[in-house]
């Protein structure tokens, strides 16, 4: 094989790499049962997935749900400003010193779907593409 067609390769696959990498990041949508009426904004989904704020505007409490994986990731840096190793250690202390339960993780968007679709005190997040008419968005970012 001679030079020009190794870098030729070479450069394909480089940006063949990039172009995946920047695909994968994905849009996160905050997602509550159709029927929950609460006022919610990213400082209420920063004070709920932190342990700060236990019930919605309504006051029924709240069951979080969190998702394992790149998603988890994803929502954790837009809209906790975390990375994952420092929420898990966030919510290990929080645990430890008896100031709450971190969320349920479930590992994938179905399945965050469809809790948050059974459950009407429930808030998750999933990839914004599987969004469907069993959940209601509250915030896409």
């Amino acid at each position: 094989m001679n030079q020009s067609i190794s870098k030729s390769i070479i450069f394909a696959l480089g940006l063949l790499a990039l172009i995946s990498t920047h695909n994968a990041v994905a849009e996160v949508a905050i997602i509550v049962h159709p029927s929950n009426e609460s006022t919610i904004d990213i400082g209420i989904i920063k004070k709920l997935f932190l342990g700060k704020k236990k019930s919605f505007s309504n006051g029924t409490s709240v069951h979080l749900f969190i998702q394992k994986g790149d998603m988890g990731e994803e929502f954790t840096k837009k809209f906790l400003s975390r990375s994952p190793s420092q929420f898990k250690a966030y919510w290990a202390k929080r645990t430890f010193s008896g100031k709450g339960k971190p969320p349920k993780s479930l590992s994938n968007s179905i399945a965050i779907k469809e809790m948050v679709a059974a459950t009407p005190n429930a808030i998750g997040f999933i990839d914004a593409n599987e969004v469907d008419a069993s959940i209601k968005v509250v915030v896409s970012q």
